[in-house]
């Protein structure tokens, strides 16, 4: 199951399928399509932090392999295919990660 998975590779692949799956999906009813910019934008950030796997503590890993999973599940708190801005609970919950382990790695290395 991927919420427990510890292998970056796999969310990497994970964060692949989602972009590909929304880069898909027909518009809806109401003719919004999802922020194709913003579902890359989330996976630039993820990959980045992911880089940097072997660098994080248990915590920190298990902290952003939760993200990813949220990120990925297409009906969370917004679905993601629903609305133009259905990513915007991704991008909170990706933002809220990265200030925070950017904060953590930055300060590892001084």
């Amino acid at each position: 199951m991927l919420e427990n998975a510890a292998d970056p590779d796999l969310l990497r692949q994970s964060l692949q399928t989602h972009r590909a799956l929304l880069m898909a999906a027909p518009a809806q009813n109401d003719g919004s399509r999802p922020d194709i910019g913003k579902v890359t934008s989330l996976d630039v950030r993820l990959d980045a932090l992911l880089d940097r796997w072997q660098d994080l503590d248990d915590a920190d890993q298990r902290d952003l392999t939760q993200v990813v999973y949220y990120v990925v599940r297409v009906p969370d708190e917004q679905d993601d295919l629903a609305h133009r801005d259905g990513l915007d609970d991704d991008a909170e919950r990706v933002d809220e990660l990265f200030a925070r382990l950017n904060d953590r790695l930055n300060n590892r290395q001084t």
